[in-house]
């Protein structure tokens, strides 16, 4: 349910009814305040948390 960026998506989850949190679970988005990137969570094993992220330092496939 959203879109636009990502640096407003942990309030709009909040407003939402979404529970933020700092604990990773599969199938929750990863969220930095930082810079609003956002990442999938695939799994979590242990103290790994594994995840998928797409365009992390741009559109180009070079990342440049």
């Amino acid at each position: 349910p959203f879109y636009a960026n990502a640096i407003d998506w942990a309030a709009k989850a909040r407003a939402q009814g979404f529970r933020v949190d700092q604990t990773p679970a599969r199938g929750s988005v990863a969220w930095s305040s930082s810079y609003g990137h956002v990442a999938y969570v695939q799994d979590v094993s242990g103290g790994k948390v594994h995840v998928e992220e797409y365009n992390y330092r741009g559109s180009t496939p070079s990342g440049e």
